[in-house]
């Protein structure tokens, strides 16, 4: 059976409910499951491979992911309320159609080439986490917290940073020109390598070498 069939239709673990309430759902290994329509409040997913799963106009509220992987998930229209990611693969995953103001908390995940554009992430958490290569356009990330993570190759474009916290992140690079700074919070060497790229010499401790 090819991709496409097996993503018709929900598996019978899902396909027994549209709703699910303190549920705990634990090693499930399904590729492209269908989860489109279905709400979940207060659900627990441990060490679940959920690869190129579909989750269009579903909801997610207060529900965690523990060490998880949603590889290149469908998030279109998906409501995310309280979520939670720890230590879980959220690689190549667009969550630009997301439904409007998603609560989002990622710590120790993998977003590799994960996108968010034109997404309002006020005080979402991206913390002690792989965020290289990630997309991050016209957000607006004010009071979002990215601490620990690193940021190798991340785009950051027509952003809203207004008191973002970059401390103790690593590869951080922010160009003022092409977002919005202000009480934007930044290691010193950080901002001395910004400086540097835009044409200014520094002297003294924060000089890198």
């Amino acid at each position: 059976m090819n991709r496409r069939a097996r993503s018709a239709k929900s598996t019978p673990v899902f396909a027994s409910a549209d709703s699910f309430e303190e549920k705990t759902f634990t090693g499930l290994s399904l590729t492209a499951e269908n989860l489109s329509g279905k709400h979940f409040f207060r659900c627990r997913f441990e060490n679940c491979a959920l690869p190129e799963s579909v989750w269009k106009r579903a909801l997610l509220e207060d529900c965690e992911f523990h060490q998880c992987d949603l590889t290149r998930a469908n998030v279109a229209q998906l409501g995310l309320r309280g979520v939670k990611f720890i230590g879980s693969k959220v690689m190549g995953v667009d969550f630009s159609g997301v439904s409007a103001n998603p609560d989002v908390h990622f710590e120790e995940c993998l977003l590799r080439y994960a996108s968010f554009s034109k997404v309002s992430l006020r005080q979402a958490k991206f913390v002690r986490s792989q965020l290289r290569e990630m997309n991050l356009y016209d957000c607006d990330l004010t009071d979002a917290d990215f601490s620990g993570s690193d940021l190798s190759g991340a785009n950051l474009r027509g952003c809203t940073l207004t008191r973002t916290e970059f401390r103790g992140a690593t590869a951080v690079f922010i160009d003022p020109s092409r977002n919005k700074v202000k009480d934007t919070r930044i290691e010193l060497d950080a901002a001395a390598a910004i400086a540097e790229h835009f044409g200014f010499t520094f002297d003294g401790p924060t000089k890198r070498r």
